[in-house]
């Protein structure tokens, strides 16, 4: 399994290569995060010197008017060199195909990848590997992955992302209530709902709005099951100190290359107040959507 981290801040990227592991940097198609062209050019040229892959995150969704740039964007990633590249537009794919770098595409629908099937109508496009969704258990992870072994990623570590919308909420509401404030762009945004008692990460970028779980997953006891069997395996730095990252990052290689087990639990009781948390792993979504009725 091959570790891919978030590069949130470029000065991050020494310390992560002294790990081997590889990164993911945002692009002017990101949902999330981004750097301009001469900054993922400084980026890609680092990662080489340093030995290690980069990933581009091209996951936003993309209109009509943003076709001509979007092929532009593309073609500079093949002169790049970029290691491969995250995409949930299909648009994304048609612009890869047209340069013939297709099957260094990699598919992250969010929720959308649950089942075998829609793994092999992703990979018959010729594309390198597809993403699972977050929301499913350990087991239908496990037995998606013996079906397609060394074909899937899936996040492993940090928030998990619950809601994706072209809908700028934030922007909205600050206009709503008449405040002179932008909320574009900002890693250090919360909202509390209205039935709920803590606060959930908020991310708005001008491809609109994304919504995060208040807990950061961590599976490093986890990872035995799946080591083998996945590709590369995800790690969100998003809302993190990297302090705490970095602590994940080595964890997870030390578990990953010699089975070390006995330092599974390390994380957690050396941050006793982050809000570590399995996930889905071992609570069916279907559960949780039931006891919500009650």
């Amino acid at each position: 399994m091959e570790l891919v981290v978030t590069l949130s801040e470029f000065n991050n990227i020494h310390a992560l290569a002294d790990y081997g592991v590889s990164i993911m940097a945002g692009s002017d198609f990101s949902s999330r995060f981004s750097y301009t062209r001469e900054e993922l050019r400084k980026i890609v040229s680092t990662a080489k010197q340093r030995g290690i892959k980069v990933y581009v995150s091209v996951d936003a969704f993309i209109n009509e008017n943003d076709l001509t740039f979007l092929y532009e964007y593309i073609e500079d990633l093949k002169i790049m060199d970029v290691d491969g590249i995250y995409f949930n537009d299909l648009a994304v794919y048609n612009a890869a195909q047209s340069f013939g770098i297709e099957n260094k595409l990699i598919y992250d629908g969010g929720p959308m990848i649950t089942n075998s099937l829609d793994v092999s109508a992703y990979l018959s496009l010729g594309i390198d590997s597809v993403t699972l969704a977050r929301e499913m258990t350990l087991d239908e992870d496990t037995n998606i992955l013996r079906d397609h072994a060394g074909k899937l990623d899936m996040q492993i570590f940090g928030h998990l992302r619950m809601s994706t919308s072209k809908r700028m909420f934030m922007s909205n509401y600050f206009k709503y209530i008449g405040a002179d404030y932008n909320p574009k762009n900002r890693d250090n945004l919360t909202i509390v709902e209205e039935k709920r008692d803590y606060s959930l990460p908020i991310k708005e970028t001008e491809y609109g709005t994304n919504i995060y779980t208040d807990y950061i997953l961590e599976c490093s006891e986890e990872i035995p099951y799946f080591n083998r069997l996945l590709k590369r395996g995800i790690m969100d730095d998003a809302f993190i100190d990297f302090d705490v990252t970095l602590d994940a990052v080595r964890s997870y290689v030390r578990i990953r290359d010699n089975n070390a087990q006995f330092i599974a639990k390390a994380l957690r009781y050396k941050y006793p107040e982050v809000n570590f948390d399995s996930g889905y792993f071992f609570t069916k979504t279907n559960i949780i959507k039931e006891n919500e009725k009650d």
